[in-house]
């Protein structure tokens, strides 16, 4: 009876989008939108249900759009930037997600986006500065739907990184520290796994090799209670070229590269075969040394993963 009546059709949209008719709900919000474009709020729920239904291409160029007619929405800007990066498009993302942090300084998913692609680019500073954004915006808005346990604690983890790199020590061992606390009282063992890691290798960057040994070693801990052979491998692969960096005796590098490798077998791929690389180098250093070293595989890898602090 009235068909320019944008509620109707959005409630349409609604009632179909229940129904699981995700077609007829975007038909809906399509008609709804030609009768009435200045409706911001029904233009946005046009854009994110063509998103929803993986309509990549449609949902670019609504977005587009709707840049154009709103341009000072951030989460319209945002979106805009999300399908930008997605088709290949980074200069124009990171200007998209600039502007809506600039218009609202309160969108996580903004910076949260800006350190990814900073960090992408070797821009470490820019980056540390929108991952600390982040991580203070998720402590004080608890409930955001960004601000996950997961995702806080990854972030002081790559803000660590970053700062580790740009030489911040006593901040990167800060957030190093404060990444695996959160992990371990949330009993999250991969990401716990993977900050002590992490730390190790920052600790030896900055020359403390007992320290990092340890944290590398905590890691190897962690990993055999979580069952995740593939974040295994790697971690014995980076704790046994530590070893080699370090002097460590060649039967103990040894095991753990094989261990890796052995790991790694089931999946193939590039980390194979980096690893069987790095296990024939060690091979041949042990010589005939070999057979009695693969026999004691077990023996070696428990000394391995319970060196003193001393033997660095």
């Amino acid at each position: 009876m009235n068909p320019y009546d944008t509620t109707i059709q959005s409630r349409l949209a609604s009632a179909y989008a229940r129904n699981g008719d995700r077609d007829a709900a975007i038909a809906a919000l399509e008609r709804g939108v030609a009768v009435n474009p200045d409706d911001e709020g029904l233009q946005q729920a046009y854009a994110r249900a063509l998103l929803e239904a993986g309509r990549y291409d449609d949902a670019y160029k609504r977005y587009a759009k709707l840049v154009e007619l709103f341009p000072r929405d951030p989460n319209v800007l945002v979106g805009y930037g999300l399908l930008a990066a997605r088709f290949g498009h980074a200069d124009d993302a990171l200007d998209s997600w600039e502007k809506a942090v600039t218009i609202d300084p309160g969108q996580l998913n903004a910076h949260l986006y800006l350190a990814q692609s900073f960090d992408q680019r070797g821009e470490l500073a820019a980056a540390a500065r929108h991952w600390d954004s982040f991580l203070a915006l998720a402590a004080s808005h608890p409930d955001d739907p960004a601000a996950t346990i997961d995702q806080k604690i990854s972030a002081s983890v790559q803000l660590a990184d970053d700062q580790s790199r740009t030489k911040q020590m006593d901040a990167a061992f800060a957030h190093y520290q404060s990444a695996i606390a959160l992990a371990d009282a949330t009993r999250n063992l991969k990401l716990e796994s993977l900050a002590n890691a992490h730390f190790a290798d920052a600790q030896e960057r900055a020359g403390d090799v007992k320290s990092a040994a340890e944290s590398y070693q905590k890691s190897l801990a962690i990993d055999a209670r979580a069952g995740d052979a593939h974040a295994q491998a790697l971690d014995w692969f980076n704790y046994g070229q530590f070893l080699r960096r370090h002097g460590i005796e060649d039967d103990l590098a040894y095991a753990c590269l094989l261990h890796a490798e052995q790991l790694l077998t089931p999946g193939g791929g590039s980390d194979y075969t980096t690893a069987q690389k790095m296990r024939h180098e060690v091979e041949a250093r042990l010589g005939s040394r070999v057979n009695a070293s693969q026999k004691e595989l077990p023996a070696l890898l428990a000394r391995a993963g319970e060196l003193p602090a001393y033997s660095f």
